[in-house]
């Protein structure tokens, strides 16, 4: 569930911005890691923390012609 909800939070930001994700789930450790690669976000930030696993998810940076497909390329495990 923590990858569904990353990848609607996502959407709601601009290209180029990031997200902090906090989650108590422990498969999101190699979940989110391996939806980031697939959708080409850029990770930069990933520990755990007495509150949960945090991530720094940084949405790619798509060009204008390529922003209409941007769902496309989003992809969920």
């Amino acid at each position: 569930m923590p990858v569904i909800k990353t990848h609607r939070a996502m959407h709601r930001i601009a290209s180029g911005e990031a997200l902090h994700v906090i989650t108590d789930d422990k498969t999101s450790l190699q979940d989110i890691p391996l939806w980031c690669q697939k959708a080409g976000h850029i990770l930069l930030e990933t520990h755990e923390a007495p509150d949960g696993c945090h991530f720094v998810i940084q949405r790619h940076a798509l060009s204008n012609q390529a922003a209409s497909s941007d769902q496309e390329r989003d992809h969920l495990p």
